[in-house]
């Protein structure tokens, strides 16, 4: 997948929060951090391999405390894997 833009980014991980901490989406905050969310490590590193499998990206554990939030992770990544 080759998104458009940051929020296309967003609008997946906020699908894939939403699967992974088994809720509706809409109860998914893009501005909350992961740890808000309930997300603890191991859900972080399934997280990031879900997301790396489907921008086919290299990801850091890191990344989720360099950028705490659905928003500020989809700008990373939008700006460091697809931005022209």
């Amino acid at each position: 997948m080759s998104p458009q833009n940051s929020n296309e980014i967003a609008a997946y991980l906020r699908e894939l929060a939403a699967q992974e901490m088994k809720t509706d989406s809409s109860q998914i905050t893009t501005t909350a951090t992961f740890h808000q969310l309930g997300f603890d490590s191991i859900s972080c590193l399934y997280f990031m391999d879900q997301i790396q499998n489907q921008f086919n990206i290299e990801m850091s554990p890191m990344d989720f405390w360099d950028y705490p939030t659905i928003n500020s992770l989809s700008e990373k990544i939008f700006h460091e894997n697809f931005a022209a």
